[in-house]
């Protein structure tokens, strides 16, 4: 059985804004689990607000790096990793360029490869799910969409698989996946699955 981890923020969670979430089976990570099958388990690890590096001070279990290697561990082996963050680094308070953003993303790579020294034989594929196309109240979710542009760039450039998600529906907060946008994602996933050859 091949083990898939989903690391990211509230949209790997399932958030439908304002600390609600929503029904598991909606919910990209399970929706992903089903069209997979019985050969794959999937961990979902989503959190509200998490950002990909460790700069955030005011509430610091948000910070991605802080949190991986444990969550990772206790998964462990994985076969694949899904990193979905970057969207809460976009914030323009945060002051994170996309080279800033890129590097912490790729940090993920590193750290996957360094803990194979912990006795995990296998070091997981990763694959990245870029922050989607926003258009949410600047009071609500303030971040530059011209950072996000470059910031996919950067990871079309590095040559690990990456789903870009410049298309999305999103809900009213025009920020998190609507139920046909966690549908969306999950077949995006199923392709570069099959395209990995898991």
């Amino acid at each position: 059985m091949k083990t898939i981890l989903c690391y990211g923020d509230s949209n790997t969670w399932g958030s439908q804004g304002q600390g609600a979430r929503m029904p598991h089976e909606q919910q990209w990570p399970h929706i992903l689990k089903k069209l997979l099958g019985d050969d794959f388990y999937v961990v979902q690890e989503g959190l509200g607000g998490r950002v990909a590096g460790s700069f955030e001070h005011d509430d610091p279990a948000k910070n991605g790096k802080d949190s991986f290697e444990v969550i990772y561990r206790s998964a462990a082996p994985v076969d694949l990793v899904i990193i979905g963050l970057g969207a809460n680094d976009l914030k323009t308070k945060y002051g994170q360029s996309a080279e800033d953003i890129f590097s912490n993303l790729m940090w993920y790579v590193a750290k996957t490869e360094e803990l194979k020294g912990r006795n995990y034989v296998v070091v997981p594929k990763i694959m990245y799910v870029t922050p989607a196309n926003f258009d949410a109240d600047k009071n609500y979710y303030d971040a530059d969409e011209a950072v996000r542009q470059e910031l996919i760039q950067k990871l079309e450039a590095s040559g690990y698989p990456v789903i870009i998600l410049n298309s999305m529906e999103l809900a009213g907060d025009k920020l998190h996946f609507t139920e046909a946008d966690h549908q969306k994602i999950a077949k995006l996933v199923v392709e570069k699955v099959k395209e990995l050859g898991l």
